[in-house]
């Protein structure tokens, strides 16, 4: 099989899987976070096999399809604002060699997420999510320890997948 192919099919298998776990997060509520985290690893796999171009034409057509096929658009949401791309952001941090840049670059691009988020939320609900009762200043802290963890289990995943692959080659 030549390389153009190959891409094509990890890109396109990824895509259709991510779909399908955000179907099953539509239906099996509890794991909804561990089903976009599986989406994310999906995201990671076709960087790490194939290169950027596949893994952002692999991002863009999850959401197209995550779009029309699953009808939790909860989830949709949540993959295209930050689980879906967080992987290519992550792979330009850590190519650097600064650490200081890398988080710095990890917490900026979550944080605009976050942001993003918050615009789009006041915009379909027009709810302030600075009225809520749940304070911000409790809130902030700890969405951004829940992103360290996952960005530290997204690098375990990586690791294990690598590891996995490296044996059977």
């Amino acid at each position: 099989m030549n390389e153009k192919s190959r891409n094509i099919a990890i890109a396109g298998l990824s895509c259709a899987l991510s779909v399908v776990m955000m179907v099953l997060a539509t239906y099996i509520r509890v794991n909804t976070s561990a089903f976009l985290f599986l989406c994310a690893l999906l995201s990671a796999i076709v960087l790490l096999e194939s290169n950027v171009k596949y893994a952002a034409v692999s991002f863009a057509a999850t959401v197209l399809l995550a779009t029309l096929l699953v009808p939790d658009k909860q989830t949709v949401s949540l993959y295209a604002l930050f689980f879906g791309w967080y992987p290519l952001l992550k792979l330009f941090a850590e190519t650097r060699k600064n650490r200081w840049f890398e988080w710095f670059s990890k917490l900026t691009g979550f944080h605009l997420a976050l942001g993003i988020g918050g615009i789009l939320f006041y915009g379909m609900f027009h709810i302030n999510i600075l009225a809520l009762q749940i304070s911000i200043w409790l809130l902030w802290p700890v969405s951004v320890i829940a992103f360290v963890l996952i960005d530290i289990l997204l690098s375990l995943g990586i690791h294990f997948y690598l590891r996995k692959r490296n044996k059977r080659r």
